[in-house]
């Protein structure tokens, strides 16, 4: 089916984000073999999915706040697909309608307002089974550990992740979407 996306290709230049809108006709499913690694966790030996790359810290957590501010304003799903890196990233959004250039703007002021509250990043680690009823555990892949780790940015996000991440907000600098 015709599915309507909006791309932010974040650029090479820290901090700034180009927009480019494209139709997509099919979500592509990514198939990654997790690397397991085993913590000391609560007096205990836990395993974890490690993290395959090294991504940008700003730019990762960026991805984070985008995530939480289209659902907020725009009303839809966190990023069908998200490729994020230091010189260049990029996140698709499924909606109804293509943004108005009015949205485009709500959406970078609401980052730059949330970037600007330096909201602190902080981790939780629990059990798929206890995060079921709190957080939206679909994207994890099919054979995720049972103990996952769940990324909070103040009060703003929480979600499943084991990428990197700044200690808080400020440290993402200035968003800024451009033509």
């Amino acid at each position: 089916s015709h599915i309507p996306t909006l791309i932010f290709i974040f650029g090479i230049y820290r901090n700034v984000i180009r927009r480019q809108r494209i139709t997509t006709h099919r979500i592509r499913r990514r198939m990654k073999i997790p690397d397991i690694r085993t913590v000391p966790l609560f007096g205990k030996m836990i395993q974890f999915n490690t993290h395959n790359k090294q991504e940008d810290k700003p730019s990762h957590t960026a991805e984070h706040l985008l995530n939480q501010t289209m659902i907020r304003l725009m009303e839809c799903e966190r990023a069908i697909e998200a490729h994020i890196e230091a010189k260049k990233s990029k996140m698709d959004f499924a909606l109804q309608t293509e943004p108005t250039p009015e949205q485009i703007t709500q959406i970078e002021n609401k980052m730059n307002e949330v970037i600007a509250q330096n909201l602190p990043i902080s981790m939780e680690y629990t059990t798929q089974t206890e995060a079921r009823n709190k957080y939206n555990l679909q994207r994890l892949p099919d054979d995720a550990t049972e103990q996952i780790r769940i990324v909070h940015i103040g009060d703003y996000d929480a979600c499943p992740c084991i990428g990197l991440h700044v200690q808080n907000t400020s440290e993402i600098g200035q968003f800024k979407i451009i033509s």
